[in-house]
């Protein structure tokens, strides 16, 4: 008798939203459930959780009969993570450890000690380039916090960049292409060579008031200042990785707003569109926002689209 698999429960965490998804495994995996829960009133401030029992509680109340067996996986986000990029030359694997540890140390804004912390290695002709992934302690502990008060088990906490890469794999295969994550607080870039992250920063977000009036035609400051952010960031992938940035992907909860893509495509003068983190699921849920693209992700973790 076959052993009935688990559905994949990813959680997005925002300032003001939690988006949800339920995937269930399968030759094509199927995107059962999304769905978007105000947080509680004083749950989460500046992109910091206060109040894990309120939201534990709001997402168990969300789940109904979906609650049970699931592997979750839930984002860990907000001034608590770091993604960071070095190289480092050939070096045999019993000295790659403690230069990897060395060289961390340097880049990432925190103590190894006070954080979760991972990396992966890749090899180039004459050199290695390693990604390091760290999380606060007490981030990831508040997001342990908030499954517990659900009475959901954790598979796994995972930063919001590799989550995206499975569900826009397609649209960045091949080419070196930039993701704007547009969150509740905070907004994430990342940019992608041939599909690897190669370059991440956390930037303030804007209101949608401000998102809409771009899409009219007006730069508000909060915009022209992301606008100057995106073209350094650009920059320094030209001069450190002799890339240029072919692209830009919008996703998250304000990447909806009409007509922001051409606002981006006009301000930098690159190809700029939605991201479309359906194109590997058979999508089920009745939900078509690119809001969803980080829950989605989280939900493939483990899962072969």
């Amino acid at each position: 008798m076959f052993r009935k698999r688990k559905k994949h429960l990813g959680l997005d965490i925002g300032g003001a939203a939690v988006r949800l998804a339920i995937v269930s495994p399968g030759r094509k995996p199927t995107a059962e459930k999304l769905s978007k829960l105000p947080v509680p009133p004083g749950a989460v401030e500046n992109g910091r959780i206060l109040d894990p029992e309120a939201l534990g509680f709001a997402i168990k109340s969300e789940l109904g009969p979906w609650e049970g067996d699931l592997f979750t996986t839930i984002k860990a986000a907000g001034s608590g993570i770091a993604l960071r990029f070095f190289k480092l030359p050939l070096l045999k694997k019993g000295e790659l450890e403690e230069a990897v540890k060395f060289e961390s140390e340097n880049v990432l804004p925190f103590r190894l000690s006070e954080v979760f912390w991972d990396y992966e290695v890749y090899k180039a002709r004459d050199h290695l380039e390693v990604l390091v992934a760290a999380a606060e302690k007490q981030t990831v502990e508040q997001n342990l916090a908030v499954l517990s008060a659900a009475g959901i088990t954790p598979q796994a906490v995972e930063l919001g960049p590799l989550a995206l890469v499975r569900v826009l794999r397609r649209q960045l295969e091949g080419e070196t292409a930039a993701v704007l994550e547009l969150g509740d607080f905070y907004w994430e870039l990342t940019i992608f060579s041939s599909g690897r992250p190669v370059f991440f920063r956390l930037l303030p977000g804007a209101p949608q008031a401000d998102l809409r009036s771009a899409a009219g035609g007006e730069v508000p400051a909060s915009l022209g200042e992301l606008v100057q952010d995106l073209r350094r960031s650009f920059d320094f992938i030209g001069r450190e990785r002799n890339e240029q940035v072919d692209k830009l992907l919008l996703a998250g909860y304000g990447a909806a707003v009409p007509e922001l893509a051409a606002f981006f495509e006009g301000q930098l003068g690159l190809e700029a569109v939605l991201g479309d983190p359906f194109g590997l699921v058979r999508n089920k849920s009745g939900q078509t926002s690119p809001e969803f693209a980080v829950a989605l992700g989280l939900a493939l973790r483990g899962v072969r689209p």
